[in-house]
């Protein structure tokens, strides 16, 4: 990244984006970040929680279905990492046209404020759920990754490419957050099925994949981090133990199964059957690409041609130790 590059952060208050927003600022040297979200009480809290760093830093109340505005927000941009999106598997099903709005029109939107106004680059975080989508959530992020494959085919002087993660341990709305309400009450814990397993990153690993995809990609790829698998089952048994009132003992508090609800899956894909002749994957990653010049250069340097999927039901699972470790760094 350049010392004077412009950064522009849509989503900039959630979760993810604002671990981003403080990954570029601490870690990174870039010139300013301009932090675009449609939530007015967040852009506040965080214009107040930045005010030592309110030379570098600029704030944008908008919204990415708002063409009009996106343009005037991505004025003088070098680079956009695209973070708004609506994320929650069952909200999305019983609303999914503003699923629809926000996730795919709104990428298609700041693809078009992009062109118009000449950013250098565009980076889109995606999900796993986005992978042989099974939900509408899901459904809108695959469109999304597409729409942005596709910019990228047909774009003259803007590269676009994608990141997709699993599940953001400690995020809003996130299993570990709903886990711990549920334990702090005395339960029950309530999980979905015995033999869902998920992906799980901590929220500054995920942000520091993304800024670091900026310094990678080359256009048209998806890059994927290899990331750790739970047992739902375990992450609950271990967040029982690890956070039960001090007068309750585990046994205590019950588990209750309730089933899988609508758009979810037993196991996430990273990657699927259908996209492994065109990956690689790198030590830390994966890189899927159409681009077969990408690839060459991939596996001259190091990499392997890949030829399976990757699943969280056949990936290595965290003990319930290693799920402790992985808990103290959320």
């Amino acid at each position: 990244m350049e010392a004077d590059e412009r950064v522009l952060v849509t989503g900039g208050c959630g979760s993810v984006g604002s671990e981003v927003v403080r990954t570029l600022l601490s870690e990174r040297e870039v010139g300013t970040v301009c932090i675009l979200d449609h939530n007015e009480r967040s852009l506040f809290d965080m214009q107040r929680r930045l005010n030592d760093q309110s030379d570098q830093v600029q704030f944008v109340l908008a919204d990415v279905r708002d063409q009009e505005r996106l343009e005037q927000a991505l004025t003088d941009i070098d680079t956009v990492i695209h973070a708004a999106a609506l994320k929650h598997v069952p909200l999305s099903e019983e609303n999914p046209y503003e699923a629809i709005k926000t996730n795919t029109i709104g990428t298609q939107r700041l693809i078009s404020a992009a062109e118009k106004t000449d950013v250098s680059r565009v980076l889109g975080v995606s999900t796993d759920k986005a992978a042989q989508p099974t939900s509408v959530m899901g459904a809108t992020k695959m469109l999304s990754e597409r729409l942005l494959t596709a910019a990228n085919r047909e774009s003259e002087g803007t590269m676009y490419a994608n990141v997709r993660l699993g599940n953001v341990l400690g995020t809003t709305g996130s299993v570990m957050r709903i886990f711990e309400e549920q334990v702090a009450k005395g339960g029950p814990v309530t999980v979905t099925h015995p033999d869902m397993t998920r992906f799980v990153f901590t929220v500054s690993e995920a942000a520091e994949f993304i800024v670091s995809a900026l310094d990678r990609m080359s256009g048209c790829e998806v890059l994927i981090p290899k990331m750790d698998a739970v047992r739902i089952m375990d992450l609950a048994d271990v967040m029982i133990e690890r956070n039960r009132p001090d007068d309750v003992e585990p046994a205590e508090i019950d588990i209750e199964i309730i089933g899988v609800r609508p758009g979810e899956r037993l196991y996430e894909r990273l990657l699927t059957e259908t996209e492994a002749p065109n990956a690689v994957e790198l030590e830390q990653s994966f890189v899927v690409t159409p681009r077969d010049d990408v690839r060459k250069e991939l596996v001259s340097d190091g990499g392997t041609q890949l030829t399976t999927p990757y699943h969280s039901d056949r990936a290595d699972q965290l003990s319930l130790e290693e799920i402790s470790g992985l808990l103290s760094r959320v």
